[in-house]
């Protein structure tokens, strides 16, 4: 590796990393730092030039709504370990009263009362920093049981499976349709010593079997919401819950109407700066 890397700055949320972060390794990158409204993709020198970035380019208009060259901000620089700069920055912290959340690199003693997720971030597959998934795991807390049949959908990092596991869950799979995302599913579900506890697969929700899940959570995004609502509650079994984020509080009224069309009843809703999570519910037959 040469002594001097590049940085691109992309003003974008980090949300979009969920869905971004396999194809923007495979451009080469070394590595992905999520801030608080941005991220930033790290090159070394030598791998970085300008079909790279016409790459990137069009990968965030695909994804990024409204995205142009105005929110890449492009940066060389000399002689600093950029990797050990932001493991300095990603310190073990708290979400909510019992979850904590550490890097695999930092050591952190649990209280009693504390749930701890460890948590290996270079693939930058969701490390918990970010508001949608905080409201996930808030809410699984809530409404998971160590019975509960669950599906993650768009796992990511597994740490919403991994969660549900240390919660006392047995009957969890975590899907994605990134065999990276799986594989750092795997490598976080070793760190915290659930892996016997859970399944990843590269899945398709159209191929989960119908009434399968009495709980389903998918932090993914309003387009990819939309566009599987129906398979979502095929997979559901009657009386089942449905956790649904990655919702900015402007999707409301869209995606709860989409999903009450497909026989859902509203049971709660949950916000966090401009997040969004929604809960439903399907109703059993001896419901009606």
């Amino acid at each position: 590796m040469s002594n001097k890397w590049v940085s691109v700055k992309v003003l974008a949320a980090p949300f979009f990393l969920e869905s971004l972060s396999g194809p923007i390794f495979a451009t080469g990158a070394q590595g992905i730092q999520e801030q608080e409204n941005d991220f930033i993709v790290y090159y070394d020198w030598q791998d970085w030039n300008q079909d790279v970035y016409w790459l990137l380019l069009g990968l965030f208009s695909e994804v990024i709504p409204d995205f142009d060259e105005t929110r890449l901000a492009v940066e060389t620089h000399d002689e600093q370990n950029w990797l050990e700069k932001w493991k300095q920055s990603f310190k073990p912290f708290k979400i909510g009263q019992r979850i904590v959340v550490a890097p695999d690199w930092e050591e952190y003693a649990p209280r009693p009362s504390e749930i701890l997720l460890k948590i290996a971030p270079k693939m930058a597959f969701g490390t918990g920093h970010h508001e949608s998934t905080r409201l996930c795991l808030q809410l699984l807390e809530k409404y998971f049981r160590p019975e509960t049949r669950l599906l993650d959908a768009g796992t990511g990092s597994g740490i919403l499976s991994i969660f549900a596991a240390r919660l006392g869950g047995r009957h969890i799979l975590g899907i994605d349709n990134d065999p990276v995302a799986i594989d750092n599913a795997w490598e976080n579900a070793r760190l915290n010593q659930v892996e016997d506890r859970l399944r990843f697969e590269v899945r398709d929700v159209a191929r989960l079997p119908r009434g399968r899940f009495d709980g389903i959570v998918a932090n993914i995004n309003r387009n990819v919401l939309l566009h599987i609502a129906a398979g979502l509650v095929s997979a559901l079994s009657e009386g089942g819950w449905l956790i649904l984020s990655g919702l900015l509080r402007n999707n409301r009224q869209m995606v709860e109407d989409a999903y009450l069309k497909n026989g859902l009843q509203l049971l709660e809703a949950a916000t966090l700066n401009e997040w969004l999570a929604l809960v439903f519910k399907k109703e059993a037959a001896d419901d009606n």
